[in-house]
This record gives C-alpha cells, structure tokens and sequence, in this order.
C-alpha cells in the first residue's frame, strides 16, 4: 500500500510539473504572439504616419497650383481692365471735346477709383494663407511619424519586449526620421506663375 501511495504521488507530482511547464510554454508562446504584434503594430504606425505626410504633401501641391491658376486667372483680367481703363483716359485726353472730356474723365475716374478691391490680391493672401497651412498641417505630420519611429525603437529596444520579439524571427525595419521643418522651402511645389 505504501508503493501504491507513492507512485501515486509520484504520478501527481510528474502531473504537476508537466503542468507547470505547459503553462510556461504557453506564456512564452502568447508573450511571443504580443510582443511579435506589439512590435508589428509600431511598425504599421510609422508606415501610416509615412503615408500621411505624402498625403498632405499630394494636397499641397493640388490646392496649391489651383490657387495659383486663379491667381494668375484674375491678374490677367485686372490686367487687361487696367489695360482698358488706361486707353480709354488716354484716348479722352488726347481728344478735343472740353466739356465731354471732362465729363467722360470724371467717369472714368470714378470707375477707375472705385473699382473694388483687386480679387488677385485677395486671392495672393488665400494662396499665402494656404501654403502656411498646408506647410503646418506636414509639419505636424512629420512629427507624427518621427514621433512612431521613437515608439517603435522603443518597443524594439525594450529588453523584456526584446526578449520575446527575437524568438520570433520578427525583423527590425528601419526609418529615416524626416527633419519636422521644411527648411528652405525645398519641398515646396514649382509654381510657374508666368
């Protein structure tokens, strides 16, 4: 009787043990699965980040050569009713009717004078404001995603995160964090404004 209480305790015990160590392989294995898709979920990040900086950048250059096409648009036709205005006063002061003249002048003047506000220049401002704005709006994403890079690394570079990403065979990509200002306006769109 006393062996058959051993073996059974023997038993229990081998069953106890292998427990503990199919519990521990399946820690490991789901601390692999996390860490594995901590560390793809970072990498997703900055590659999404990646994508909205060229989104804003594809935006900036549409916005911006719309505005510069109705900027160059309105300069034309202020141009030409200049253009008109000026040889309608020239003409008026070159011809020989004094009471005339001076009435079609006076016209001319008051249309000349009161015309409103050029749309052009309004519409110089709109494409100013808009660079600003866009500019920014690239500028933050740019920080975004220098920002996922610093959260990725880290996660790469946590050594309990480590540990199990390297028993994955996960392999580390690497980034080129962008400069958050844009300088020069090196990355600005060429508008020809002729």
């Amino acid at each position: 009787m006393n062996v058959a209480k051993n073996s059974t305790g023997i038993i229990k015990l081998v069953a106890f043990v292998v427990a503990i160590i199919l519990c521990f392989i399946g820690i490991f294995s789901v601390f692999k699965f996390v860490a594995e898709k901590k560390a793809i979920n970072a990498e997703t990040k900055v590659q999404n980040a990646l994508e909205d900086i060229k989104v804003s950048e594809r935006t900036r250059v549409d916005s911006l050569q719309t505005l510069a096409d109705s900027v160059k648009s309105y300069s034309k036709i202020e141009l030409q009713v200049t253009s008109l205005i000026a040889d309608a006063r020239k003409n008026i002061e070159d011809a020989n009717f004094e009471e005339a003249n001076l009435n079609i002048s006076a016209v001319v003047n008051v249309i000349q004078e009161n015309y409103p506000e050029l749309k052009s220049s309004d519409l110089y401002k709109d494409y100013m404001n808009e660079v600003t704005i866009c500019n920014r709006n690239i500028e933050t994403h740019r920080n975004t995603y220098n920002k996922c890079i610093r959260d990725y690394e880290n996660t790469l570079r946590d050594p309990f995160w480590r540990f199990f990403i390297s028993k994955t065979g996960y392999e580390k990509v690497e980034f080129e964090r962008l400069s958050a200002s844009l300088g020069d306006n090196q990355d600005m769109p060429q508008i020809n404004w002729d």
